[in-house]
């Protein structure tokens, strides 16, 4: 469901990425056409009935997708989420809606992300040694804000997600 949502997310931009390259295309044709004196109104009929077809599809994807977002926020709202943006990682990074649920396990004490339903949450404090082990707390929705680079728990350790620089 999530693929069909961005494809269905791509299409307008695809849409009028084709627009400006067929435009840009179609140009130097109409001004070929015009210096050598042909008839242009094949080449503008067909330019044109490509960019209006272009224009529908990306205007009925936009519409689609607006339309899927609202059903999918009054679904979430119903069952008790909070509908609003989430960052996501990907090979096109994006902000996306999501539905986010607070989970049965927040603020309950854990050494490991295994303990709880999302991840272990280091204490706020930042004296914690790395030879003594740290007791966090679960995190308590199922969207966190940062899926780049972010503390957790494992293993009574603190320790940083994989987007993180070091």
């Amino acid at each position: 469901m999530e693929t069909l949502y961005l494809s269905l997310k791509l299409i307008p931009l695809v849409a009028i990425a084709l627009f400006v390259l067929l435009t840009l295309g179609f140009v130097p044709i109409l001004i070929i056409n015009k210096v050598r004196k042909r008839p242009q109104r094949k080449t503008f009929v067909v330019w044109a009935s490509i960019s209006g077809i272009l224009i529908v599809v990306g205007l009925a994807s936009f519409v689609a997708l607006n339309q899927w977002e609202r059903i999918d926020r009054i679904a979430c709202e119903k069952a008790g989420g909070t509908w609003g943006y989430v960052f996501s990682p990907g090979p096109l990074l994006y902000r996306s809606f999501s539905c986010d649920f607070p989970t049965t396990d927040a603020g309950k004490e854990c050494t490991d992300s295994s303990q709880c339903a999302i991840f272990c949450a280091p204490p706020n404090e930042g004296s914690a040694r790395s030879a003594e082990v740290v007791v966090g707390t679960c995190y308590g929705r199922t969207n966190f804000p940062n899926r780049g680079c972010f503390q957790f728990v494992e293993n009574g350790k603190i320790r940083l997600s994989e987007g993180c620089a070091i």
